[in-house]
């Protein structure tokens, strides 16, 4: 009997076991649930260069579609690019063919797909990217139809096996070849426009491919690349390597008739390239280099049979086609030759036209490309010859300058020589009208300028003006202008202005001291005391009977009506103590706040604006000198009150007449940026105004104000982990500024560059209690345009991090000046929230919100080292740190290190930690 109930029992006991068993994988299975990256945006695990990733899609759910596969599941991985070069991700499954690999810049709308890729029974998907730059993060989708384990991996991508001359892939006549040059290397620069005709100076190729063609037969070859995705160049060499010397033929830019494709010029045609027989050509495929941005990618190349072409027979200015008056005449750039005009972008493929004016006094003609040709890019300028001076030149476009008409002012029996070409290296066929209009306006140029009285509106009208030489500061060329004649009655400033505009069109307006010379001044915006958006005004200092001449016109190649007012004399304006550095203003505190009429302020010293750049003459400036107590930083700027100027504050060092610039910016992003002061040490501030954007060195006009501010900032105190800020409010509300904060390591997974977190704060609260936390940053200061925030979470203590979440301004193709992140969190624990640059160093005023369901911990400031106890050791640290002026020393976080502190810590020190 006991045998049977110890038989028994063994039973049970085997049975509860294996229900126990198939329990516990159930409840595993339960809580194991989706993986870890199943949602994005999230904590996404950031892979490593080389280093293989496994995963899963196994229980995972569904976030957005893959361009690529139809699937039902996927998971997410992050990469933050550490080097420059193109990368290829791939994935390896136990499903290879029903698995995809996606590349995005994000994924919450608006987010683009970069690549993407799927799987065959051999292999699993792989793609190659090419990423703009380093510190870039991209975001790797893996999908599937159903769950399976896979290993992901991030590897610089191999160039294409017909990466250089010598392993040239042989073309098959008429049979296209597809192919990838994202991982190319450059063998060749071919630089020099001569070369390749649509090159323009500065324009240089690379990231080529190559291929070899043998005809069977002597006689001549086009070779293409239609359908490529990026701006291509196409040349063909006698031998191998390819060098400049055995390059036969080289085309950038395709014409129009060509491949066929409207607003496609960035594809390469080669008409009609003879070769011989059973001879080996090279063939090579390139990007075009512009911006710094080579073109690769996805690309085809051609080679057909052709027929011998020739250049038009108008290619050449000697042999340009004659016009005639009320006719159209046919034409085509396709195959032609030429340079660079003097407007226009790239518009070097030009033909040549002669007309004589037959009329019997002077009269209009209007050239006109019909509509269509060129997609409506295209270039047309006037000559008084071969080789002679520019009548007028005009650059097109659909958007700006939509109509394609150069209207030119001829005298009885004169002859021009009129050129035109397609813009973008654009080739195309175009039909061009010649049309004889009414006499031209008397005042269409300088010799036969109006005279205007003081006060005494005249109105003006380009109706029936000529084409001539545009003026500087005009936005489009404003090349149909009209000239008055102003004599002063009396010695002063006078002020000319086309306030009255009935149009919205803007106007232009340039004073000459006489005919043939450059302008006195230019501009084509309005003053202080204009009241029409579209005015132009400026006002300048002219001695009792002193004649000017005066240009107006539309900016553009627009005609209309408007009015020109001359005033004068204005009431003289105020004299400006601080002119001169040898006058400054002394500043005893800051901030400083002025705004100074610089009117009769004087041209300065020239300044650098840009490392790489031309000094450059600082124009109405005032001065300022200061002393600092201790180390700060100055933040300062300048603001004109005339829109097309921009201000500048700059730094110097020294004595008058032999200052030393403290500061100069090696880029853009640091204009404005914050200037160390160190104390003791006398520096001059110049406030002054730049060239202006459309007219160069101008003095200012009448009236014209400079609102100065000067501000000193010290770094926070929270500048580093070690002294970050405790926040002990679950629900709390951060103002702050990063602008004169220290870059620290680590890096972050989604921000920073360089391996470091730029313009980093920091924040640190423990958890009392376990809840959910919810952060959201922002950068407040609109003008600090170049700052966008981005913030990451860790867990650990300083020097021993570990990221827990973080989130950049990225949105997509955006950045944007917000960051978010949400995430659960446990009781007991000290996380770390630093804040700052999304890239490059550029800081400003940020605002972050903390939102948590739970509690946070108050902390003990009387654990200064927070080692864990309260002992001699903290009181010491602490006065050290306050004699100092170190700024862990300020416990009540009031930005002032003082008593108060030393009697909060003492406090707290003899209270002890709870």
């Amino acid at each position: 009997m006991k045998r049977i109930v110890s038989r028994q029992g063994l039973s049970i006991q085997r049975l509860g076991s294996i229900c126990s068993a198939a329990t516990a994988m159930l409840v595993g299975s339960a809580i194991a649930g989706p993986p870890a990256n199943d949602e994005c945006p999230g904590d996404l695990p950031a892979l490593v260069l080389n280093t293989p990733a496994a995963g899963t899609t196994v229980e995972a759910t569904f976030t957005v579609p893959a361009t690529c596969m139809t699937d039902d599941v996927d998971v997410w991985y992050l990469y933050t690019t550490k080097q420059p070069g193109p990368l290829r991700l791939s994935a390896a499954g136990s499903d290879n063919s029903n698995l995809s690999l996606a590349v995005l810049t994000g994924c919450t709308f608006p987010y683009g797909i970069t690549a993407c890729g799927v799987g065959t029974t051999k292999q699993g998907p792989a793609v190659d990217v090419n990423p703009f730059s380093v510190g870039e993060t991209l975001f790797i989708r893996i999908g599937s139809t159903v769950g399976q384990n896979f290993t992901v991996l991030v590897e610089p991508a191999p160039p294409p096996a017909n990466d250089e001359c010598v392993d040239a892939i042989p073309l098959v006549l008429d049979v296209p070849a597809s192919a990838s040059s994202l991982a190319a290397t450059t063998s060749l620069e071919l630089a020099d426009s001569s070369l390749c005709s649509s090159l323009v100076q500065g324009f240089t190729t690379g990231a080529d491919v190559f291929y070899s063609f043998r005809p069977e037969v002597s006689g001549f070859y086009d070779f293409d690349t239609c359908g490529t995705e990026f701006d291509s160049a196409l040349s063909v060499h006698t031998g191998c390597p390819a060098t400049v010397a055995n390059l036969i033929a080289c085309n950038d830019n395709a014409p129009l008739n060509g491949c066929n494709v409207a607003f496609e010029n960035n594809t390469s045609y080669l008409f009609g390239v003879p070769l011989t027989a059973q001879t080996t050509y090279y063939v090579r495929v390139a990007g075009v280099t512009q911006f710094e941005y080579t073109g690769r990618g996805a690309y085809n190349v051609r080679v057909r049979s052709g027929v011998e072409t020739l250049p038009p027979a108008n290619d050449l200015c000697e042999n340009a086609t004659t016009l005639i008056a009320d006719t159209f005449t046919s034409g085509t750039t396709a195959l032609a030759t030429g340079t660079q005009a003097t407007c226009g972008f790239q518009d070097v493929w030009d033909v040549w036209y002669e007309f004589t004016s037959p009329a019997a006094v002077p009269t209009l003609f209007a050239f006109t490309i019909t509509a269509g040709a060129f997609d409506g890019q295209a270039t047309m300028s006037a000559y008084d010859g071969c080789g002679g001076d520019v009548i007028a030149c005009q650059d097109f476009s659909p958007f700006t300058v939509p109509i394609m008409t150069l209207t030119v002012n001829l005298q009885p029996g004169q002859s021009i020589r009129l050129r035109v070409a397609g813009q973008g290296g654009t080739q195309d066929s175009f039909e061009l009208y010649t049309e004889a209009g009414p006499p031209s306006a008397p005042n269409s140029s300088c010799s036969g300028a109006i005279a205007i009285s003081e006060g005494v509106p005249v109105t003006a009208d380009t109706s029936n003006s000529a084409a001539s030489a545009a003026t500087p500061c005009s936005g489009f060329p404003d090349i149909y202008g009209l000239w008055y004649a102003f004599t002063s009655t009396q010695a002063g400033y006078h002020r000319f202005a086309t306030d009255l505009v009935p149009s919205s069109e803007r106007t232009t307006l340039a004073i000459y001291a006489a005919c043939n010379q450059e302008p006195l001044v230019c501009t084509l915006r309005g003053d202080a005391f204009s009241t029409e958006d579209a005015a132009a005004a400026y006002s300048i200092l002219m001695t009792q009977g002193q004649t000017v001449l005066i240009r107006v016109a539309l900016d553009g190649s627009g005609r209309g009506q408007f009015s020109l007012t001359a005033t004068g004399p204005l009431a003289p304006p105020p004299a400006v103590p601080n002119d001169q550095c040898e006058s400054a203003q002394t500043v005893s505190s800051m901030p400083l706040e002025a705004v100074v009429d610089i009117t009769q302020a004087t041209n300065d010293l020239q300044i650098c604006t840009l490392q790489s750049q031309p000094l450059e003459t600082a124009l109405a400036g005032i001065w300022y000198r200061f002393a600092p107590a201790s180390d700060v930083y100055l933040v300062g700027s300048a603001e004109v009150s005339d829109e097309g100027r921009n201000g500048r504050v700059t730094v110097f060092t020294g004595a008058c007449g032999s200052l030393t610039q403290v500061f100069c910016p090696d880029n853009f992003t640091e204009n404005g940026a914050p200037v160390l002061l160190s104390a003791g040490i006398t520096y001059h501030i110049l406030a002054s105004v730049s060239p202006s954007r459309e007219g160069g060195s101008f003095p200012v006009s009448y009236g014209t104000t400079l609102s100065v501010h000067l501000q000193t900032i010290t770094p926070p105190a929270n500048d580093d982990c070690a002294t970050a800020q405790r926040v002990t409010d679950s629900s709390s509300v951060l103002e702050f500024t990063t602008l004169v904060a220290d870059a620290d390591a680590p890096q972050p997974s989604c921000i920073g560059a360089g391996g470091v977190l730029n313009n980093a704060v920091w924040f640190t609260f423990t958890t009392a209690s376990a809840g959910s936390l919810t952060v959201h940053g922002e950068g407040t200061n609109f003008e600090q345009y170049l700052y966008s925030p981005g913030g990451v979470l860790y867990s650990g203590s300083c020097g021993a991090l570990s990221q827990v979440a973080c989130d950049s301004p990225l949105n997509g193709f955006f950045i944007t000046r917000e960051f978010d992140f949400s995430l659960d969190l446990p009781a007991g624990q000290t996380y770390y929230l630093a804040v700052g640059a999304y890239s490059g160093p550029a800081g400003g005023d940020t605002s972050v919100t903390i939102t948590y369901t739970g509690t946070f911990s108050e902390g003990c400031l009387a654990d200064f080292n927070t080692d864990g106890f309260v002992d001699s050791q903290d009181f010491f640290d602490f006065l050290s740190a306050f004699f100092t002026q170190t700024p862990s020393a300020d416990i009540n976080h009031d930005t002032f290190i003082n008593s108060q502190d030393f009697f909060d810590f003492l406090g707290a020190f003899f209270t002890g930690c709870p």
